[in-house]
């Protein structure tokens, strides 16, 4: 398998002007949300308290008053203000001459062009740095040697799935003939993100290591 993901600044800008940081920098954010909410809380006069679960097995109940209770409320909804910060909008560039971009630079073994074509947030999740990058296509890629044919056969999209940086996600999924295939193809699939920038750019690359017919 390859996993990829081009260089882009580290921030997004929301429509107020606000620079919105990185995925890591946002979380860092929320928790100083909390710890805010916290101190509005503490010279609040009452309390609050908040049961959290229990009715689902495994899942421990939190208890919290006053000020930790507002600093657990702000903090549990932090998936939700991280969505609500950001206004996605589709990019008018199509996605796939991207993707092709891409891929043509793989396909000649120009991984440095490949790995600045990548996603940002994606170079840390799926490899540190070009060095590497460029080992798993010489142990991946090169023996499959040239490309005959490349048909997109099917494309999905998601706006923001669970456990990857905020984003429009796209995905193409194309049917791969190499010559060291033996006539047989393989299944393809680059996934590219947008964000405020409007601009497509490579999240993952991964290629089948099973054969099907063509």
């Amino acid at each position: 398998m390859v996993s990829a993901s081009s260089s882009s600044p580290s921030y997004w800008y929301s429509l107020w002007g606000f620079q919105i940081p990185r995925s890591f920098n946002t979380t860092f954010f929320i928790v100083v949300l909390s710890l805010a909410a916290a101190g509005v809380g503490a010279i609040l006069p009452g309390a609050l308290g908040i049961e959290w679960g229990g009715a689902i097995a495994g899942v421990p109940v939190v208890k919290a008053g006053g000020a930790l209770g507002l600093f657990v409320v702000v903090l549990a909804f932090s998936p939700v203000l991280q969505t609500a910060a950001v206004r996605l909008v589709e990019p008018t560039v199509p996605v796939e001459p991207v993707a092709l971009t891409y891929l043509q630079a793989t396909d000649t073994g120009d991984m440095q062009k490949a790995w600045n074509l990548m996603d940002e947030e994606a170079k840390g999740l799926v490899v540190p740095n070009v060095q590497d990058w460029e080992v798993t296509y010489r142990n991946f890629r090169v023996p499959l040697g040239l490309l005959e044919s490349r048909l997109l056969v099917g494309t999905t999209g998601m706006n923001s799935p669970t456990g990857v940086p905020i984003g429009l996600y796209r995905g193409l999924t194309y049917k791969s003939k190499f010559s060291a295939d033996e006539g047989q193809c393989r299944a393809e699939v680059v996934v590219l993100r947008a964000t405020q920038d409007l601009q497509w750019k490579v999240f993952s690359h991964q290629i089948s290591p099973t054969r099907m017919p063509c």
